[in-house]
């Protein structure tokens, strides 16, 4: 199996292995919900339920099973939360206590997270007998964002600190908030996110993508199943069995540390890793699919503790390779559909210099109209663009006092 385009772009079967795999073919006939949105949103629970203990190197970085994904809803009718409803479910029956002290709702802004973070925290030092430091150790916290189309709009503020809480997060570094009044030092995070095509189309962009959070999260696309009266519902003894088998798996899991791949696994990863790595599609797509080693890393991950492995077999990394050529096809759609950049920012300039009227914009207050978040180098190839479509004109002039010339640019009065 290589890394083909998924031409029938249906969740590839291979992806559907062990533990993870059985709950998601036993659930999906029941309801409406898509199964590549469950079988995700149940690996993003999984991989908080486990911990920080299990994990493997990847060069000098520690990869664990945290893991960040978006599913996005083709339509809003697709029910995209309907895959967290029933993860839920069976997260109360894998850990009941996780289920009520440690997941947040909302990425917003830095509350929920800092407070579920605390709070975690605080649970976790009362379970661990206090004479031992275990290096192992980190509060976890499973993040439920049902609204990540504004979580965007507040990543891309200026004073907003949600875009390097992500990256941090994610790469599981210290946690600083508000400031650096409070300080997290170990931590273990999940998150699952939502979102419908269309907003998201209309708010990503390359300036959000490169404040270096959004590859942090595998998308998932969501698409309407065959109607089910009433959305359907998971009967209780399935939710059961497979949160039996779960909790048990688990339990042994979060016994392991680094974890290693057998001869066989590690031959085919050698394979699929120079492809995944070879693959740069640049602009948007590429900054998105940035960091896909490592995400098929850590869902390799998760598929092993799930089946209480404790070493990487070849059937795992499979199945992570297959998730993740129908994610990486996800992101390829949701891209194709978005604007480009420069025509975006081009736009954005235009409509900043023809709102200056007669007095034009200087390049320093370009600058300042983006909140000097947009380089100027980018700025300078947009200006461009716009002055060789004839659409504005920059001329070199002096508007003030001290005599120094600056660069003006205005509405061109043949436009």
């Amino acid at each position: 199996m290589g890394l083909q385009e998924n031409q029938e772009r249906n969740l590839p079967p291979a992806s559907l292995i062990g533990p993870l795999g059985e709950w998601v073919c036993s659930a999906t006939p029941y309801t409406e919900v898509d199964p590549a949105a469950l079988l995700v949103t149940t690996l993003v629970s999984v991989g908080a339920l486990v911990g920080r203990r299990p994990y493997l190197w990847a060069g000098d970085a520690r990869q664990s099973a945290s893991l960040f994904a978006v599913v996005v809803a083709m339509t809003p009718k697709a029910n995209r939360g309907l895959s967290w409803i029933i993860t839920r479910r069976l997260i109360e029956i894998v850990d009941p206590s996780f289920a009520r002290h440690q997941i947040a709702t909302g990425l917003s802004d830095d509350k929920a997270l800092l407070e579920t973070l605390r709070s975690a925290n605080h649970y976790s030092k009362r379970l661990s007998a206090p004479q031992f430091e275990d290096p192992y150790d980190a509060p976890k916290v499973l993040v439920h964002d049902p609204g990540f189309v504004r979580t965007l709009g507040n990543a891309g503020r200026s004073k907003s600190e949600i875009s390097r809480l992500l990256r941090h997060s994610w790469d599981g570094v210290p946690l600083e908030f508000r400031q650096g009044r409070f300080r997290i030092e170990r931590h273990h995070i999940g998150i699952v996110a939502h979102g419908t095509f269309d907003q998201l189309v209309q708010e990503l962009s390359m300036k959000d993508a490169s404040a270096a959070f959004l590859n942090r999260f595998i998308i998932v696309v969501a698409r309407r199943q065959p109607l089910v009266v009433d959305e359907g519902y998971v009967p209780f003894e399935i939710v059961e069995r497979s949160g039996a088998t779960l909790r048990s798996n688990l339990a042994r899991s979060r016994s392991f540390t680094v974890m290693e791949r057998t001869t066989e696994a590690e031959e085919r990863w050698r394979e699929y890793y120079r492809e995944l790595a070879s693959y740069d599609p640049g602009g948007l797509l590429g900054i998105l699919l940035a960091r896909s080693t490592r995400q098929v890393l850590r869902m390799s991950l998760i598929y092993a503790c799930a089946e209480a492995s404790e070493r990487i077999e070849l059937r795992h990394i499979e199945a992570a390779v297959a998730l993740w050529e129908y994610c990486r096809w996800s992101t390829e759609i949701l891209a194709s559909r978005t604007p480009s950049v420069v025509s975006e920012l081009e736009k954005e300039l235009y409509a900043a210099i023809a709102a200056s009227g007669t007095k034009g914009l200087s390049l320093s207050e370009q600058h300042n109209y983006f909140g000097r978040n947009v380089s100027a180098a980018r700025l300078r190839s947009a200006r461009n663009e716009l002055e060789i479509a004839g659409k504005i004109t920059s001329t070199m002039e002096r508007r003030n006092d001290s005599g120094r010339k600056v660069t003006v640019s205005r509405v061109s009065t043949e436009h």
